[in-house]
């Protein structure tokens, strides 16, 4: 009987009996077989990231162990009760099947951001392994090549299937890991409207590997053929890096007035109307409008994000775009359009204080398209939940 062991971080964490596909019990004699989990530093995220999708054999341990339960199997695409497929990626998973799999090796889901951050090596590449390749195709990823042309047998590359974890290593990411676009597709721990899961990355049924709009929701039930999973955990990296992302600044407390001593009174003055002003506190994590000297390659990289916030737009899909349009912001503070665009979604979603609060920011700018740009509100549709606003037309003007 063969005995299975698995390794993270060079420590057996368990070892197993080999059988039947349930075995558990105590190892016996016979062969051992050790199964590892790599995980890699990434530096544009900050977290460490297992270097592969989670394979076939590391998820049958967590199985063996009674942690994890037995994928969906008994179709041709299902890896789990395929005997040469141990270092596929496991298949077939649900949400919580792939989040009970992080738990057992010390990680956890990762969110989409995290995924995404890492694909796009921080904004500056079109796809994960940079601006070259024009989607890649099969040179770099396990997916259809030219998909939206061939039948479902031209899938995965011509095997109508996944392939082992690692094969296309052109297709790595900048930190080092296989796969982040295809193969299978990755839970996140990120919702997608009220019940559904982000699934990030693609898979050998279909990859768009852009890195701003590769990501659909799923019911966390679902188990599809292309549903697989990469876990995370916190960096355990000697050279923890910070993260990239931008943090939203604590606003400064102001300290606490001294009561004055022998003061007159003061008579109470009668009230002034006052213009309605929006509340800028609104927006926080939102960038405050800046123009700061940036790069080619950075306004490059938050134009593609506000084309991927376009695209959720054009969906309805209100928080997927809000996402996109403040990334763009992130990369690019005197950036416009994305402003105005997450100014819109705003107002289309019902948090209109932010849309005013928005407007506003891009008056108090003063330049030319700014003006330009809040003027627009004033006939433009997406803003109609505000319209008699006295706010908002205190910003745009009658």
């Amino acid at each position: 009987m063969k005995i299975q062991k698995l390794v993270i971080d060079g420590i057996l964490v368990v070892g197993v009996a080999l059988g039947a596909w349930c075995c558990r019990g105590e190892p016996s004699q016979g062969e051992v077989a050790v199964v590892k989990v790599d995980w890699i530093f990434s530096k544009p995220a900050g977290v460490d990231f297992t270097k592969s999708e989670i394979t076939v054999s590391q998820y049958r341990v967590c199985v063996n162990a009674g942690v994890c339960t037995a994928p969906k199997a008994g179709m041709s695409a299902c890896n789990w009760d395929k005997s040469d497929r141990g270092n596929h990626p496991i298949n077939c998973i649900d949400w919580n099947q792939a989040k009970s799999m992080c738990k057992y090796i010390g990680g956890r889901l990762p969110t989409f951001d995290e995924l995404k951050v890492e694909a796009s090596n921080h904004w500056l590449w079109e796809y994960p392994w940079g601006d070259e390749g024009q989607g890649g195709g099969c040179d770099y990823t396990v997916t259809c090549e030219g998909y939206a042309n061939l039948g479902p047998l031209e899938c995965g590359c011509k095997r109508n299937s996944t392939w082992p974890v690692c094969s296309k290593p052109k297709g790595n990411s900048i930190s080092g890991l296989c796969d982040i676009c295809g193969n299978v597709d990755e839970w996140t721990s990120t919702m997608y409207g009220m019940r559904n899961r982000v699934l990030s990355g693609g898979s050998w049924e279909g990859a768009q590997c852009r890195t701003w709009g590769y990501f659909y929701g799923e019911s966390p039930t679902s188990q599809d053929v292309s549903n697989g999973v990469r876990c995370a955990r916190s960096s355990r990296s000697d050279n923890q890096a910070e993260r990239l992302m931008p943090q939203p600044r604590q606003a400064a407390v102001p300290p606490k007035p001294v009561p004055e001593t022998n003061t007159v009174p003061q008579q109470p003055q009668a009230a002034v109307p006052l213009t309605p002003v929006p509340d800028l506190s609104n927006l926080s994590g939102v960038p405050v409008y800046a123009t700061p000297d940036i790069s080619d390659e950075d306004k490059a990289a938050a134009t593609r994000l506000n084309e991927g916030g376009m695209g959720r737009y054009k969906e309805k899909d209100w928080s997927g775009a809000a996402e996109f349009f403040i990334d763009a912001l992130e990369v690019n503070a005197g950036a416009i359009t994305p402003r105005y665009n997450l100014a819109c979604v705003f107002a289309l979603s019902g948090e209109g204080d932010k849309a005013i609060a928005l407007l506003q920011q891009l008056k108090d700018a003063g330049c030319d398209k700014c003006v330009q740009r809040v003027e627009s509100a004033k006939k433009d549709k997406d803003f109609a939940s505000v319209r008699d606003d006295p706010r908002f037309v205190a910003v745009v003007g009658e």
